[in-house]
């Protein structure tokens, strides 16, 4: 079976608002046509009769069978369609496709039926949809999400991830629900009570993660609570059916939301349950018990269909519901944030204090950390016991040369308070960063950086690395900007025209090496000099040494990069690049006595060269062969 050769190339449309091309990553514009060209591998010769068209499984583009030179086009509007466009060769199956493919656009492939072409609204191959919040509870939440992936991008882990601020990340509380696409469901759990939080679905493959809109619920108190004959009563979960003694000694040893002073209600106060019982909420059509007793037989019970009250046999098995008074207005516990010790590379010692219990017991208290400010106990958080007092905690498995931010909390039955936010960094190298490149010429440029931290050790060395390649080190090379902190600008010479070079500040201490964020730039593609308020371009040397006529020759009919109208400089221009020899760089100083041509006129037969190591200046006959830079004027 002989293989089919599918040669593709995109010719781009090119739309401009605000002169700024929209394109997507991979250079598809909102209008795209799609040229290639099918051919038999083995004979290398034209296909035709063959159908190509463009789908995303369930719309299809306008197929085009190739003529007999085996070309085709397709065009492919990226506005109307918000997935994945798929080229298919015969109508066949979408077969296999891999990632690489994406970046041979415009190269010789074959043996596959499927090239996935991303669309510019989903250039990653994978995208989170955050979908509905429900069965919302005081500490529990269920999120309904759905992750979509293109063909052959491997997804690693999907899940929702929660904050009470905004725009959470997977570095917050977050689920893991498997690596397969399609719709799920999380359950957000170890919520508190009365607190509002974010919430966003996520997608993450090997190399990025996706989310979804962020959506937002706030979580109701753990119990509900009514207001009856001048007191707060609240109300516990829906029991099941049991008899009345019981029902009562149920009552009497719950432990719930920190408290222990539970109660079955009276034949009063559960008909104002009753009365409220749409406010409460989970009450079944059933009868619910009372301790209001009639004889050593017989108590009251009350009917939640219809609201009557009868005395019932204490044999009988009814549905309870205990309440507790809130006689006391109890509020958060006072927590303090109090010193922060023993740092090291990976560690840190943090105290607290808890000074007071807002009248219902501590049941934990602890101290929480993150990188961002404001943590939580739905981030990472140690805990340092209950009750009130003072306390320590140990952080263990932290980052070198990292910011943290550190709160003590305290949770009571009301709820969890904090103390005010304390931060410090973990020992370890420099943090540094790498600010803007200014002064480009040619052959030089001016590089500036700034360390903004020490992490614990003095700065010995700082300064800016520099290569023709990414991520460059000091193994490259690198110019040294004396030591300690703050900002501080280095100057690169000896740079090649029209070249790319990249850039890092880079800082030295006692732990290590530490480098900033890497930057680009391109070197001029001539140097420059400024003579007579001027500025001139100077071309490199031809490699050879010439006569005055050759010289001349050279120069006026020479073109470097599309650029023409070089001349020789006169006398006084030479001068003056003599002068700045080194800034301008490329001269050829291998020589005691490096002569330049000038084209200033000595007499018919002779005109004016230049000692370049002393700026002299001197008569020479036109058949002497001396060196060459052309110049031109710019300005």
């Amino acid at each position: 079976m002989k293989k089919i050769l599918i040669m593709v190339t995109v010719a781009a449309t090119f739309v401009f608002a605000s002169c700024v091309k929209n394109l997507d990553k991979y250079g598809f514009s909102d209008t795209t046509v799609l040229k290639g060209r099918v051919i038999e591998e083995s004979e290398q010769t034209p296909v035709s009769g063959v159908n190509i068209s463009v789908t995303n499984g369930s719309y299809t583009h306008s197929s085009t069978t190739t003529n007999s030179n085996g070309n085709f086009e397709i065009n492919v509007d990226y506005t109307k369609i918000a997935k994945d466009y798929y080229l298919l060769l015969n109508g066949g199956s979408m077969g296999k496709t891999r990632q690489a493919e994406l970046k041979g656009m415009g190269q010789e492939m074959y043996d596959y039926q499927t090239i996935i072409l991303y669309n510019k609204t989903n250039t990653e191959g994978i995208k989170a949809k955050t979908k509905e919040v429900t069965s919302i509870t005081a500490t529990t939440a269920v999120c309904t999400a759905e992750v979509i992936i293109g063909v052959d991008v491997r997804l690693v882990a999907k899940g929702v991830c929660w904050s009470v601020n905004e725009n959470p990340t997977i570095t917050d509380a977050h689920t893991d629900d498997g690596n397969n696409s399609g719709s799920y469901s999380s359950n957000i759990t170890e919520l508190t009570e009365k607190t509002t939080y974010y919430v966003r679905a996520y997608g993450k493959t090997n190399d990025t993660v996706c989310y979804g809109e962020q959506l937002s619920f706030t979580t109701p108190a753990m119990f509900a609570s009514i207001q009856y004959n001048g007191k707060v009563y609240h109300i516990y979960y829906d029991v099941e059916a049991m008899n009345w003694s019981s029902a009562m000694a149920f009552c009497e040893n719950l432990t719930a939301g920190g408290h222990d002073d539970w109660f079955l209600p009276n034949k009063d106060e559960l008909n104002a349950l009753y009365i409220n019982r749409q406010a409460i909420g989970n009450f079944s059509e059933d009868k619910y018990w009372s301790s209001s007793e009639i004889n050593s037989n017989n108590s009251y019970c009350q009917d939640f269909t219809n609201g009557t009250q009868s005395n019932e046999k204490k044999s009988t098995n009814n549905k309870v519901r205990p309440v507790r008074t809130g006689n006391n207005e109890f509020t958060a516990p006072t927590v303090i944030t109090t010193s922060i010790s023993n740092i090291t590379r990976y560690y840190a010692e943090c105290y607290g204090n808890v000074t007071q219990n807002g009248g219902s017991a501590v049941t934990e208290k602890g101290i929480c950390y993150s990188t961002m400010e404001n943590p939580t106990i739905i981030s990472l958080h140690v805990s340092g016991g209950d009750g009130i007092g003072t306390f320590s905690c140990s952080l263990t498995d932290l980052e070198q040369s990292t910011m943290y931010y550190v709160r003590a909390y305290a949770t009571n039955s009301i709820g969890t308070a904090y103390g005010e936010q304390k931060s410090f960094v973990t020992l370890g190298p420099p943090i540094v960063t790498t600010d803007e490149i200014t002064s480009i010429s040619a052959t030089s440029a001016s590089c500036s950086g700034n360390v903004i931290m020490d992490c614990g050790e003095s700065v010995t060395q700082r300064g800016i690395c520099y290569s023709l390649s990414p991520n460059p080190t000091t193994s490259d090379h690198y110019v040294i900007s004396s030591s300690g902190t703050g900002p501080f600008t280095c100057n690169i010479t000896g740079l090649t025209n029209n070249t790319t070079y990249y850039v890092r500040a880079y800082a030295k201490n006692y732990y290590g090496t530490s480098y900033g964020e890497e930057v680009t730039f391109t070197t001029e593609l001539f140097p420059t000099f400024i003579y007579g308020g001027h500025i001139y371009q100077v071309a490199p040397e031809p490699g050879t040494k010439m006569t005055w006529n050759d010289a001349k020759t050279h120069c006026d009919n020479l073109t470097l990069y599309g650029i023409s109208g070089w001349r020789l400089p006169t006398k006084d221009e030479l001068l003056q690049m003599c002068v700045d020899k080194y800034l301008i760089g490329g001269f050829d100083t291998s020589l005691y006595y490096s002569q330049y041509w000038s084209s200033t006129q000595c007499s018919s037969a002779s005109h004016y060269f230049m000692q370049l190591h002393d700026c002299s200046r001197y008569e020479g006959s036109n058949d002497q062969r001396y060196r060459v830079r052309p110049i031109r004027r710019v300005d």
